[in-house]
């Protein structure tokens, strides 16, 4: 029992260092979506940010020769999760996020793992959802609130990008519990290149359809936007998350649209002086103990 010690350990601790290290990575996305949308329209910049990120995965997967799956069921599920959680969450959250302040997106996309723990109690045996469950979602839910709470203002146009962005949380909860159910049967980094590439051509034909004449401009600042949600937010962040899929329980791994805004905050802070006061901690403080009781609640059985 003592030799197999580390080996337990590193099992424990490498899932822990990939939900980190993805937390990190989707709390700068917001920012960088942020970026991208004042020099270009949210559908088409969706779909170059995802024809790159194809392209990159698409290499890699054919460096590592993963083969596609051969039966018809296991298409139908990557061609369901390539609508939810690319094409309908993104496109959502990007055209929402046009009228919101980058605080109050936070917030509405962190409704997230409300929708993910209530059909995960229905579809994922295992993975019923209890009160001590509930209890830590609302508790770092109100820490999320208590950092924005100065950002929480509601306009005409914000209302609608509002239930934009709420709808784009029940599109990709929706899509994390699919994708949990059936991580173990399709290989998570194939998963991701089929989602990725459908997704990025719906949303490329969408932007040319439906933002012919707006405004495009290609310059350092969208191109680094485009690259960093490319590589970082996409490639990296999607076959990370469906990795976790195969290790972690999906309301645990939801948790991260929770400790996301944190990250923005203290990026906010450290690269573009934005002040960081006491409601900050409060909140910081009340999420991690959230998160503390999720990821402490007792299995039901």
């Amino acid at each position: 029992m003592v030799g197999n010690m580390p080996d337990h350990r590193s099992r424990e601790i490498l899932p822990a260092a990939v939900f980190a290290s993805l937390c990190f990575v989707w709390g700068s996305t917001w920012l960088a979506i942020k970026v991208g949308l004042s020099s270009l329209p949210p559908l088409t910049f969706a779909g170059l940010r995802f024809l790159v990120a194809s392209g990159i995965l698409l290499v890699y997967a054919m460096a590592r020769r993963v083969e596609l799956p051969a039966d018809r069921f296991s298409w139908k599920i990557m061609s369901f999760l390539s609508i939810t959680q690319i094409v309908l969450a993104f496109a959502l959250a990007f055209w929402g996020e046009q009228y919101l302040t980058a605080g109050l997106t936070a917030l509405l996309f962190a409704t997230l793992p409300f929708f993910v723990a209530a059909l995960a109690h229905f579809v994922i045996p295992g993975e019923r959802l209890t009160v001590w469950k509930m209890a830590g979602m609302l508790v770092s839910f109100l820490g999320v609130t208590i950092i924005f709470w100065r950002e929480l203002v509601i306009t005409g146009n914000s209302f609608w990008g509002g239930l934009a962005v709420i709808a784009s949380a029940a599109s990709a909860g929706c899509a994390n519990v699919v994708g949990k159910k059936y991580s173990e049967t399709i290989n998570p980094t194939i998963n991701v290149v089929v989602q990725i590439g459908i997704g990025a051509v719906i949303l490329s034909m969408a932007g040319i359809t439906v933002e012919r004449g707006l405004p495009i401009t290609l310059n350092l600042e969208s191109i680094f936007a485009i690259l960093y949600l490319a590589v970082a937010g996409s490639a990296f962040g999607f076959v990370a998350l469906y990795w976790l899929f195969t290790k972690m329980e999906v309301t645990k791994t939801s948790l991260f649209t929770f400790i996301t805004p944190i990250v923005a905050v203290l990026l906010g802070w450290l690269f573009l002086g934005e002040k960081v006061d006491l409601n900050v901690a409060l909140g910081g403080a009340l999420i991690l103990a959230g998160v503390i009781l999720v990821n402490r609640s007792p299995m039901a059985g």
